[in-house]
């Protein structure tokens, strides 16, 4: 898809990730380490929160969070998000945080899902979010790993309007569409997932050379989860950041 304009995501879309972290210097150095990108520190909040840039088009930011594991939050596109919020917990989600300003960007709202999988809703105001995907150091993917895949679909299917059309991957999987967008994967991981990680949200990030990424995460202080593995879709790895936080490679095919 490459670059795009900057009018607001279609509704029940990713548009944003957003880290929370705890050792926010950490963290900017391993991504600018690892792909190339910048960080804009906020003006507002200085040393709290930076904009991750892939050659100059916003593609991810973080934050310092009181969290015990640093983590990557996904954020579906809304426009009204109060009207958002009661929809999706009258579908079965839990409110985590209120709707919530970020002055002269827009409006945040975390959730966690009926499977048990934190997502947040962005607001724009008048920032939409990625400036750039499918590209060397942007978004790629966005796919859910649950323990319990028809709660999921449910879910989605009544609070966005997402359909669902199953894929041959090895596993239980399907693939969401938003309208006639496909937006995400989701997937029945009570057959890989250690018992200690709870359902999830995740996202990959399109690389060059998913081997050479893989082993510079480790030089930078990140760990392996999945050496990169050859799929029909190109070459996918999966690494955590020194923080803890979760992201996975892509090379496409």
């Amino acid at each position: 898809m490459g670059d795009r304009t900057r009018e607001p995501f279609p509704r029940g879309t990713f548009c944003w990730a957003d880290a929370g972290v705890r050792d926010l210097a950490r963290t900017v150095d391993f991504y600018t380490g690892l792909f190339g990108w910048e960080a804009r520190e906020l003006d507002s909040v200085p040393g709290q929160y930076v904009t991750f840039l892939a050659e100059g088009r916003a593609v991810a930011g973080a934050g310092v969070a009181p969290v015990e594991t640093d983590v990557w939050n996904l954020f579906l596109a809304v426009e009204d998000s109060e009207a958002e919020v009661t929809r999706c917990v009258a579908a079965g989600a839990s409110l985590l945080v209120e709707p919530s300003a970020v002055p002269g960007s827009g409006r945040f709202t975390m959730l966690q899902d009926p499977s048990g999988a934190g997502v947040g809703l962005w607001e724009p105001a008048p920032f939409a979010g990625f400036e750039v995907l499918d590209a060397p150091g942007a978004p790629s993917w966005f796919e859910l790993s649950t323990r319990d895949l028809p709660a999921a679909e449910a879910f989605y299917a009544e609070a966005f309007g997402w359909r669902f059309e199953r894929a041959a991957v090895g596993v239980p999987y399907a693939q969401a569409f938003a309208g006639d967008r496909m937006v995400a994967g989701v997937m029945d991981a009570n057959a890989f997932l250690p018992s200690e990680i709870p359902s999830h949200w995740g996202w990959y990030v399109t690389v060059e050379d998913a081997a050479a990424s893989t082993a510079r995460a480790v030089e930078l202080g990140g760990t392996v989860v999945r050496e990169p593995d050859p799929t029909p879709f190109g070459l996918l790895g999966w690494i955590l950041d020194p923080g803890g936080a979760s992201v996975k490679l892509h090379q496409p095919a």
